[in-house]
């Protein structure tokens, strides 16, 4: 033991109501006490110095091991952490790229829609031009072919009004004789 570690000790046996009373101190009685604790602790190193130091070096390597397997816990969390932050932001900076890819892909499929919906009207109206000069060219031949009946009608009975049966006779001589000559 070193002469430092025991001076604090014999400086706590002082007692200070002793010095207070004006008897000095008994050194004698201090000495002996001094004695007895050198004693003490010179029988507690050499009984058990050698449990007390292997206990504290296996307290220091216990700690010590404690504090490195902490540090390597807080690092490998550290780790985790920044490797969880950049896959937050990757995550992130994904979400961004696909909305702004959703949208592209919207306008192309909007621009595709109105393309598709305009040639198809496109088409609509040319079906409709088409089946309506369709329709008008029946409506016309139809109005002819009923202008062609009325006039027809409309003849006949203006020749049947100024033809007599005798004309008629005449008439049916004439063609016939004109059918055998010819």
């Amino acid at each position: 033991m070193k002469v430092r570690s025991l001076l604090p000790l014999g400086l706590a046996f002082l007692s200070a109501p002793a010095l207070a009373a004006g008897d000095g101190p008994d050194f004698v009685a201090l000495g002996l006490h001094a004695f007895n604790l050198t004693l003490l602790l010179v029988a507690i190193a050499l009984l058990a110095g050698r449990k007390i130091r292997d206990a504290m070096v296996d307290r220091a390597v216990e700690v010590k091991r404690d504090i490195d397997e902490s540090n390597r816990l807080r690092k490998e969390a550290h780790e985790r952490v920044a490797e969880l932050e950049a896959r937050l932001q990757g995550f992130e900076q994904r979400l961004v790229d696909m909305k702004v890819a959703a949208e592209a892909e919207a306008q192309v499929e909007r621009a595709g829609i109105l393309e598709r919906a305009e040639r198809d009207s496109e088409r609509l109206l040319e079906a409709a031009e088409r089946t309506i000069r369709s329709e008008t060219a029946k409506a016309r031949m139809a109005l002819r072919s009923e202008a062609v009946s009325l006039s027809m009608a409309l003849a006949e009975e203006r020749v049947n009004a100024v033809v007599s049966a005798n004309d008629d006779a005449r008439l049916a001589d004439g063609f016939f004789s004109e059918v055998s000559r010819g």
